[in-house]
């Protein structure tokens, strides 16, 4: 889990930072099709939907999309901009939703602010059988300017947490932010099918 310092200059410093990023949206609703052929009414909650670039995105090809994110500020303005898409203020460890609701979730550049095996553990319960969980897990986070690492997550220690998933990809990824400082991210890129409960 990011350290309270940075998760604070990043509230303060970085919020457009999201903005900057290149989509995943186009790959997920590659990875749909390809699962469930026909996605229109597709339940998919964007979990850490942040400035609902995404949510949006994700809308605009018929599903029933849900965005959350912990910051009320980003939610507010989502609200206002785009009233048709139901946004909830929210940490992903604990979610509002009941048991097997979503078809999908999509959760990019996000787990990192959370506890991952509460996070996870919460998105496998509300993600149906069968259904497709696309997430970002960051294995090192390296601020360059100050030469020091500001987070790791053992990777195949995390995959054990979903064993009830088949992996459909798994792509090994590095990206440099320059906001709101230099940053490194070494990150995997999962699409994983839910095969069973538990």
């Amino acid at each position: 889990m990011l350290p309270s310092e940075y998760k604070q200059i990043v509230a303060e410093r970085g919020k457009d930072q999201w903005l900057n990023r290149e989509s995943d949206v186009e790959d997920f609703i590659s990875h749909l099709k390809l699962e469930f052929k026909e996605i229109l009414d597709l339940k998919i909650l964007d979990a850490g939907c942040a400035q609902w670039r995404d949510t949006n995105l994700i809308a605009d090809y018929g599903m029933c999309v849900d965005g959350l994110d912990y910051d009320k500020e980003f939610v507010v303005e989502a609200i206002k901009n785009y009233p048709k898409i139901n946004f909830v203020v929210w940490k992903i460890e604990s979610t509002p939703y009941s048991n097997n609701y979503f078809d999908a979730v999509y959760c990019v550049n996000t787990l990192f602010y959370t506890n991952p095996e509460e996070s996870l553990k919460e998105l496998n319960r509300i993600l149906k059988i069968n259904g497709i969980l696309y997430i970002t897990l960051d294995e090192k986070i390296f601020n360059i300017d100050e030469n020091k690492e500001i987070h790791s997550l053992d990777i195949n220690e995390t995959l054990k947490l979903l064993q009830n998933y088949k992996i459909l990809s798994k792509k090994y990824k590095e990206r440099i932010d320059e906001i709101p400082f230099r940053h490194k991210h070494s990150f995997y890129s999962l699409v994983l099918k839910k095969e069973k409960s538990g």
